[in-house]
């Protein structure tokens, strides 16, 4: 099997029995092969927009996840839920050009003005599948709905805690409850394996943003860990809402101020104090792969 040179952004490759691809958008370091189970794997990533042409139909395993939901400003803010995240393997990929969309990541909301987040931006694979961007953190409000929905924001005293955002079935989870009483404790997002956990504003503790889903799909074929809730930020305490295993933003405290995300899918955590803005979300990516014959 041979390389044809990189030309205009465009990798194209020709194998045995005809078949052939090329792809624009993803790098040289992320077109490549690996051996597992006796069995050799193309496997493309793309983490910005491009497509795939392949001369004829195959079989592939693919990724699709959108860009994470941005935290919320302000005190007691919504972590950032995931961007919606969905796999499959033993797809049929008509052959022909499809085109890969990379969603990105939603801002973290200024601590001035509105206070809720953005929501992250929808990733698609053609039209094969496209997943929901991830949805905001809230501030004085419930969480937004996603691929993974967006942590509410603390509320204080007796009021009704505010509802998280709700997550899309098959994608992802719904962010956490906002706490009350005497600390304004932010839920944390969703993550693409677990709900945000809710604040706690009797314990003074912010929700804990959900975790990430594992995938042997991306990359080199290392199961890793993706699309993580944002932790809810927290007003009158030390203990921010943890970021979700798999990159998602820590949120915000009396002293810390909110971690955008720090890995694909994820969201950023919510802000602790009035002067605090949310963390941002982290892009999506599109992963595709199949067996070399």
């Amino acid at each position: 099997m041979s390389f044809n040179p990189l030309i205009i952004g465009s990798i194209q490759e020709s194998g045995a029995g005809g078949f052939s691809y090329s792809q624009t958008g993803a790098t040289v370091a992320n077109d490549t092969t690996y051996t597992k189970s006796g069995n050799t794997y193309r496997v493309i990533t793309w983490t910005s927009s491009g497509s795939l042409t392949v001369s004829e139909a195959v079989t592939v395993d693919y990724l699709v996840m959108s860009g994470g939901g941005g935290g919320a400003g302000g005190a007691g803010g919504g972590g950032g839920g995931a961007g919606g995240m969905f796999s499959l393997t033993s797809h049929t990929l008509s052959a022909g050009t499809h085109t890969i969309t990379i969603g990105a990541g939603g801002a973290g909301a200024s601590q001035s003005g509105v206070h809720g987040g953005a929501n992250g931006s929808a990733s698609s694979f053609g039209s094969v599948k496209s997943t929901t961007g991830g949805g905001k953190g809230a501030y004085a409000a419930s969480g937004f709905a996603g691929g993974s929905g967006g942590g509410a924001s603390g509320v204080n005293y007796y009021f009704n805690s505010w509802s998280g955002g709700s997550g899309v079935a098959g994608e992802g989870n719904a962010g956490g409850t906002g706490g009350e009483w005497t600390a304004l404790a932010g839920g944390g997002g969703g993550g693409a394996n677990a709900s945000g956990g809710s604040g706690d504003g009797y314990s003074h503790v912010g929700g804990a943003g959900g975790a990430g889903k594992y995938s042997d799909i991306p990359f080199a074929g290392v199961s890793t860990q993706y699309a993580a809730g944002g932790g809810g930020g927290l007003n009158n305490g030390s203990t921010g809402g943890t970021g979700g295993a798999g990159g998602g933003g820590n949120g915000g405290n009396s002293t810390r101020v909110p971690a955008s995300a720090s890995w694909y899918g994820s969201g950023g955590g919510g802000g602790g104090t009035t002067s605090h803005s949310g963390g941002a979300g982290y892009h999506g990516i599109v992963t595709v792969r199949w067996i070399e014959v």
